[in-house]
């Protein structure tokens, strides 16, 4: 009753001194760093007021009111709703305001700050907004949307509460990440659709989002920026462009994610009509074999131009005899198309590969090839015999591992490494089939077979050579 009665009398106080002082050129100058204010744990309102620099030297008293019952100025004494202040020229008071209401969800609360100064007969008023809704409004997509190329998707973003609010300004100052995720999603294969048809495609980009669209599935901080229109754009910290690139022609639509973090629904949830993708894929020929073909297809899904290079010069080696030839430079453009993972390009890879149905052995004649061109490092090993497995620098070695996953499929895992830097398989036997372990290296394979049972084996794996020196030991 007492604050309902405090706001009575300053209220009146203000529209008296309007009414008294019209020839006062100046009021007190009131600012608040946000124009409006997420509600979130900790979040303040920072508020300034200023005299009017015509006002005398001095220290005068300043009354300040909230207008809002959920609002609080946080006085010295403590949070109220209303206080004083002293307040001198050209030395402007500072305080913070804090929301304690309930998150606003179907419209912002306008929060009214009042300052009377009365031995000066002047006041003054600013106004925000508590309570934000940030969402997505659109994607945006090309025209025309090819397969095995990257298309630019434009995220776009807006305060559904606020729509004059400065979004990038506020996030920037607020330093709060906005997160983004998009996935693509295949509704309709194009009829002879080979890349959705190829078993180790899809087994590749089943694994990984990441090769086909950008933020991926898994949320990704960024930041808001400014089009010339006034819109709002988001964009990764190092200016990545967001994208698509699917790996056929077919219908699709995307799904997209947003955790603004700034109080209210944590995720705002946005799908796309579908689309048609046309075809821009690079065709293998008849009588390559399967898995380079497959190869190809992934390259050309991630790399259109490293695909293109790629079919131009195995081709030309295969007409001359030379298909190990022609695998090891699928291997030199795959690492071209992985350089800023090897590990984990060549991991993903050699798994996807168990999905082509052939045996072990056959895939791992194949990698055999891909590996010098790829200079890099895989163990292959079968999974059905293994009841667990890890993979861990040796001892010794100076350098961390570059890929130090190991990466599941179908009846086999891939373990990449580095070449030069050791590396140590721990194995511990299922006791329901043999166990099969190869080393490839650009150098040559090793081959080592551990029978059934129930055994735990560490293999230390030297990384420079093949039998009979540096072989795979138990």
């Amino acid at each position: 009753m007492l604050a309902r009665k405090v706001s009575i009398v300053f209220t009146a106080a203000i529209i008296l001194i309007s009414l008294s002082l019209e020839s006062f050129a100046e009021d007190i100058r009131i600012t608040a760093k946000h124009a409006a204010l997420p509600v979130l744990t900790g979040l303040t309102q920072d508020i300034a007021i200023e005299l009017p620099s015509s006002v005398t030297s001095g220290a005068y008293d300043v009354v300040i009111e909230v207008g809002t019952d959920w609002g609080f100025l946080l006085f010295p004494s403590g949070p109220a709703r209303s206080g004083r202040l002293k307040i001198s020229p050209n030395k402007p008071a500072e305080i913070k305001y804090r929301w304690s209401g309930v998150t606003p969800v179907n419209g912002p609360v306008t929060e009214r700050i009042g300052v009377l100064a009365p031995e000066l007969g002047i006041s003054g008023e600013i106004q925000f907004s508590v309570g934000v809704n940030i969402r997505i409004t659109d994607v945006k997509l090309p025209e025309k949307i090819q397969a095995g190329v990257l298309n630019r998707v434009e995220i776009f973003v807006a305060d559904a509460f606020n729509a004059e609010l400065d979004l990038s300004a506020m996030m920037d100052s607020l330093d709060v990440p906005i997160e983004a995720a998009m996935t693509l999603t295949l509704d309709v294969p194009e009829d002879g659709a080979v890349s959705e048809n190829d078993p180790v495609v899809r087994a590749f980009f089943s694994n990984s989002v990441h090769a086909t669209s950008y933020p991926s599935g898994s949320l990704v901080s960024g930041r808001l920026s400014r089009t010339d229109g006034g819109k709002f754009i988001w964009t990764s910290p190092d200016g990545k462009i967001s994208g698509i690139t699917p790996p056929s022609p077919g219908k699709y639509h995307i799904d997209a994610v947003l955790k603004p973090n700034t109080g209210g629904p944590p995720l705002r949830h946005w799908s796309s009509p579908v689309f048609t993708v046309s075809e821009n894929m690079i065709q293998a020929d008849k009588d390559m074999p399967d898995l380079m073909a497959s190869t190809l297809k992934i390259i050309a899904a991630i790399d259109h131009d490293a695909a293109k290079e790629a079919l131009s010069v195995s081709r030309e080696l295969m007409a001359k005899g030379g298909v190990k030839d022609a695998i090891a430079a699928l291997g030199r453009h795959m690492r071209r198309v992985f350089a800023n993972a090897p590990g984990s390009g060549l991991g993903r890879y050699a798994a996807a590969l168990g999905a082509s149905g052939k045996s072990a052995d056959e895939i791992v004649n194949f990698l055999g090839s891909f590996v010098k061109g790829y200079e890099y490092g895989v163990l292959i090993f079968t999974r059905n015999g293994a009841a667990e497995w890890n993979l861990k620098r040796a001892s010794g070695s100076q350098t961390p591992l570059t890929g130090n996953e190991i990466f599941e499929g179908n009846a086999i895992a891939a373990a990449p490494f580095a070449i030069g830097h050791d590396v140590t398989l721990s194995l511990k036997g299922s006791d329901t089939e043999d166990v099969s372990l190869w080393k490839l290296i650009p150098q040559g394979v090793n081959a080592k077979k551990y029978p059934r049972g129930k055994w735990i084996k560490e293999i230390r794996v030297y990384t420079t050579g093949v039998t009979p020196k540096n072989a795979v030991k138990q």
